[in-house]
């Protein structure tokens, strides 16, 4: 999963940080450039953030996981080992919704 949009974290002010967690500069630049069009901004440089922006929050939305990120592919592979359960050899995976 991948954070989808900026949400702005109201306590950060001098280094602009999302809800989820990441910085601006952390976000992928389609996420970036939709924060900024939303703003309104002129894009003038400001040396606060890692970007060169100045991000300032525009509502009260609230970050959710289920509406503001999306599934990305993934790179990983490999083998997971289960030690030390009474049953090392089977796994049982649980889903919450």
């Amino acid at each position: 999963m991948e954070c989808a949009k900026f949400v702005f974290a109201r306590h950060s002010k001098s280094n602009p940080c999302c809800s989820c967690g990441l910085t601006f500069s952390e976000h992928p630049s389609n996420v970036q450039i939709e924060a900024l069009t939303q703003q309104n901004l002129n894009l003038q440089p400001d040396i606060s953030t890692n970007s060169g922006y100045h991000l300032k929050p525009t509502n009260n939305e609230r970050w959710h996981v289920k509406t503001h990120t999306q599934e990305m592919q993934t790179n990983a592979y490999g083998t997971v080992e289960f030690q030390g359960g009474p049953h090392p050899t089977k796994a049982r995976v649980s889903v919450y919704v």
